[in-house]
């Protein structure tokens, strides 16, 4: 008796474990809109251009010469293999257009390879997706980026 509940419980086990579907296994869609979190550039041999930019709720913002807080939001829009990267700023709290910048390119996602092509610029590297959360990793250009954004 101990051995055929041993087999019927083993049975059990081995269909609860392998037969359902994986649920962090989904194929979450890079398509939407997505604000930038935050930029962190690292190991390029142009040592300006490595560090971190955070996003806050008004974007990244600096003081200018002139004593004006300059802010500026990045949103990715990717749509059907067409991506746009949106700048749009604001100084000292009032949208200022003649500042935004809208950069048209291309895209493919091949499980978690995401290449964007882009202003004559070709970025290839690893994307986790999640109905939320896109972070893209990338050390293709010579420097070692990471990409943090929300989805809207």
């Amino acid at each position: 008796m101990n051995f055929k509940f041993s087999i019927l419980f083993f049975a059990l086990v081995t269909v609860t474990l392998f037969s359902c579907k994986d649920d962090d296994d989904t194929n979450k869609s890079i398509e939407g809109t997505w604000k930038t979190n935050s930029l962190t550039i690292e190991s390029c041999s142009t040592i300006a251009l490595n560090g971190t930019t955070t996003y806050g709720t008004n974007g990244a913002c600096v003081t200018n010469a002139a004593s004006q807080d300059v802010c500026e939001v990045e949103t990715w829009v990717f749509n059907n293999g067409t991506v746009t990267r949106n700048k749009t700023f604001t100084v000292d709290g009032v949208a200022d257009a003649t500042l935004d910048v809208a950069t048209t390119g291309t895209y493919a996602i091949d499980g978690d390879d995401l290449t964007i092509t882009i202003s004559g610029d070709v970025i290839r590297g690893n994307a986790t997706i999640t109905d939320t959360t896109l972070s893209v990793a990338s050390n293709d250009t010579g420097c070692t980026l990471a990409l943090s954004a929300t989805k809207q």
